[in-house]
């Protein structure tokens, strides 16, 4: 089994820190290894980076989809039973109860 390694213990890693049982061969960095980090590291940055615009646009819609119908909720139980029944279904629809 391949002991896993980190971004930045590939990054900072010299001759003086690899063991024996690293899956790595080389000693010490080449310049084709460093590209292909900072090619990793571009990647890691780039994939992270749209994750959190996916996740901040799927958090949007999905407040979105609460406030509207846990006003319609209201509206419609204040409308047919009394004002504070409305308002306790609607705030339990939102906590999730």
């Amino acid at each position: 089994m391949c002991d896993s390694v980190t971004i930045d213990e590939l990054t900072s890693m010299d001759s003086s820190n690899v063991e024996e049982s690293t899956p790595l061969k080389s000693t010490t960095p080449t310049a084709s290894s460093i590209k292909e980090i900072k090619l990793l590291r571009e990647t890691y940055n780039a994939i992270s980076t749209g994750a959190e615009a996916f996740l901040r646009a799927e958090y949007s819609i999905c407040a979105s989809f609460v406030l509207v119908f846990s006003l319609v909720i209201f509206v419609l139980i204040s409308w047919s039973q009394n004002t504070a029944l409305g308002l306790l279904t609607s705030l339990a629809f939102v906590l999730g109860r």
